[in-house]
């Protein structure tokens, strides 16, 4: 079962915009019907669901902060287009409790052993190549040629989440419409971000520890070979979907590779690195369009006045509501009120922002101005504390892991280095914006925190 976890929470669209999106599509569906049988064939976990006292408390310190919270910007705004309404904020907001909690289950109640974890993995790996080859390349095709452009539609029109209103999709699909693709999700920024998260932390730990997919007993020079090229394929994806976050990710996972690879492989990398700047610039100086795309979509990209001016309307909206935030969803007034002046003089804001709601440009301003330190402080304390015992046992195991070739061993490796490099990538995009609380990038998340912790007890019982 846990094989299909990352499949199923690909399928973002949103069937109805009456509720929170993460409840009102495919997954939410799927895994309330996963976890229902998983626990229904663990009866153990009814009776004793082992939900620690201090989660109890901050689920209901969220709730009832952000209730207030909620009241008080209303108080203060009332019914402006800016906030999405009292009701509309309450429900969001269990919403997203009540999605966290089916992201944790869902992955909890499947990768219970050793093999659950690897059937997730060539899981995510075997979706990655299915979604390229069906989804992410006919979408490159269609964005730069007149071919592929029925299917690519259909597939929109099927799976394609979308924003209400607006004019991305008027052509049949994104990528159709404006030249640049994006998956299923509902522009090219938040598919770089869904590759970041859920994919490349994989692959990126994959090269780096030679870890052997498909064959648990040994590692394989041609499927270190297939792994490195899927990795490359992927990156120049990345590339075409001609997006800012695309470029951070790309940048981003090469750091990685090169932090996490061993002394030998860093000398490769560094000549490759280098072979590759230098092709970089001059591709950049002789291709017009090479350098037309990496001018309009990064050197000298125009149109961030919103993003810039909304990420500092934030900050001021977090220092004047430090502790519990002005609520979930309710951000816009405040972001119109403290938004610089020089910021709003452009056609975006004028004729959708300020029409029809601004929206929040960068997570951690979000999480900031909308929550505020009381509710972040436990997650990221909760983080750190995960990451310091998959480290500290990474050491134990150190020395171990290179005089045997348990594939446990390696297997903890592997894991606890893709964890790093989720972690890493998510606070980095984090100043950016893309779907933090899809279910996709949840269960990524879990897994790594359930995924560490059976492994580290398979492998306590060994040393």
């Amino acid at each position: 079962m846990s094989g299909i976890l990352i499949p199923i929470s690909l399928f973002t669209k949103v069937f109805s915009y009456g509720l929170p999106g993460t409840i009102a599509g495919l997954p939410f569906v799927a895994l309330f019907i996963l976890v229902l049988f998983q626990a229904s064939q663990r009866t153990d976990t009814l009776v004793k669901p082992h939900i620690p006292r201090e989660t109890i408390f901050y689920v209901l310190l969220v709730l009832v902060l952000q209730f207030w919270a909620i009241g008080q910007s209303y108080k203060e705004y009332g019914d402006s287009v800016q906030g999405i309404g009292v009701s509309t904020s309450f429900v969001d907001i269990i919403g997203l409790v009540v999605t966290i909690i089916l992201a944790y289950y869902a992955v909890r109640l499947t990768v219970v052993t050793p093999k659950n974890i690897m059937t997730f993995i060539r899981s995510t790996i075997i979706t990655l190549v299915i979604f390229e080859l069906f989804v992410l390349i006919p979408q490159i095709v269609a964005a730069v040629t007149p071919y592929m452009h029925g299917w690519v539609n259909l597939i929109g029109v099927l799976f394609e989440k979308r924003w209400h209103g607006r004019s991305f999709y008027d052509n049949g699909s994104y990528a159709t419409t404006m030249g640049r693709i994006n998956g299923f999700e509902a522009e090219a920024g938040y598919l770089a971000s869904q590759i970041g998260l859920v994919f490349l932390p994989f692959l990126i730990s994959g090269v780096a520890n030679h870890f052997n997919f498909w064959n648990d007993k040994k590692e394989t020079k041609s499927q270190y070979i297939k792994v490195t090229l899927l990795f490359i394929l992927t990156l120049l994806i990345l590339f075409f979907a001609k997006t800012t976050t695309g470029f951070v990710v790309i940048v981003l996972s090469l750091v990685m590779l090169f932090w996490k690879s061993n002394r030998h492989d860093k000398a490769i990398l560094l000549i490759i690195g280098a072979v590759g700047i230098l092709g970089l610039i001059a591709t950049y100086a002789l291709v017009p369009g090479m350098r037309n795309l990496l001018n309009q979509y990064l050197l000298q990209k125009s149109g961030t006045e919103n993003r810039a001016g909304g990420t500092i309307a934030l900050l001021k909206t977090f220092a004047n509501h430090p502790i519990i935030g002005v609520g979930n969803g309710w951000a816009g007034p405040y972001l119109v009120q403290n938004a610089p002046a020089w910021s709003k003089n452009n056609w975006e804001y004028t004729y959708v922002y300020a029409v029809s709601g601004y929206p929040i440009l960068s997570i951690w301003g979000g999480w900031l101005a909308q929550y505020g330190l009381v509710l972040l402080l436990f997650p990221f304390v909760y983080l750190i504390k995960q990451v310091q015992r998959v480290v500290e046992f990474r050491k134990e195991i150190h020395e171990a892991a290179c005089a045997n070739s348990n594939v446990d061993f390696k297997l903890y490796l592997f894991i606890s280095d893709s964890f790093e490099i989720f972690l890493i990538m998510f606070l980095f995009l984090a100043l950016l914006i893309f779907s933090w609380s899809e279910y996709y990038v949840l269960i990524s998340l879990f897994f790594y925190i359930i995924g560490t912790r059976v492994l580290q007890r398979t492998i306590e019982k060994k040393i």
